[in-house]
């Protein structure tokens, strides 16, 4: 976990410098969006083949005169505090610092980490929800993984490319306080 951690951290540092080499003619900020909303469809493949939630502890609770929703609640709430939501964050403090904070006016920056934010928290929801759909159906999570890895084929045979798209996506988020605030609902 140190050695990814250390890893990311110096790949937000020459990350900038990565962006303008290889995407010499676009906004740094719209393709550090565009690349990690692809990240995020990776994210959820990986965390429901790894990230186990915390189920089997609520297990005793489920006898005790709670409501279940707050018992839900409560799994929810817990199943933030892991690794995989802390992750990217890594990456992209040292990123935002090095490329983004000195070029852009404080409110964009603010927004663009509540975006981040709540991109990766909405990216816990639909895990969970996806690993919990398995329990009750075992066919539809397995068509969001197909429909995702399909998509991220068509773009690295150029077949589609949903690049820009991603690209228009992250800069609606970011262009007010309302719009950085949608992926926290």
């Amino acid at each position: 976990a140190v050695y990814i951690a250390l890893t990311l951290i110096g790949l937000g540092l020459v990350g900038g410098e990565l962006i303008k080499q290889y995407f010499p003619e676009k906004d740094v900020l719209a393709v550090l969006g565009a690349a990690y909303i692809f990240y995020l469809l990776a994210d959820i493949m990986t965390r429901y083949l790894l990230q186990k939630f915390p189920s089997l502890q609520i297990k005793p609770y489920l006898v005790l005169p709670v409501p279940k929703s707050t018992i839900t609640h409560y799994l929810l709430i817990r199943s933030f505090a892991t690794f995989f939501n802390f992750l990217p964050f890594f990456f992209l403090i040292p990123f935002i610092l090095q490329e983004i904070a000195p070029h852009y006016p404080i409110d964009t920056v603010l927004q663009l980490l509540l975006v981040f934010v709540g991109m990766t928290a909405f990216n816990n929801l639909a895990s969970f929800g996806i690993t919990k759909g398995l329990t009750l159906n075992k066919a539809w999570p397995g068509v969001i993984l197909i429909v995702i890895l399909i998509l991220f084929f068509l773009e690295t045979q150029g077949i589609l490319s949903l690049f820009p798209y991603c690209e228009q996506v992250f800069m609606f988020f970011i262009h007010g306080i309302f719009t950085a605030l949608l992926p926290l609902l």
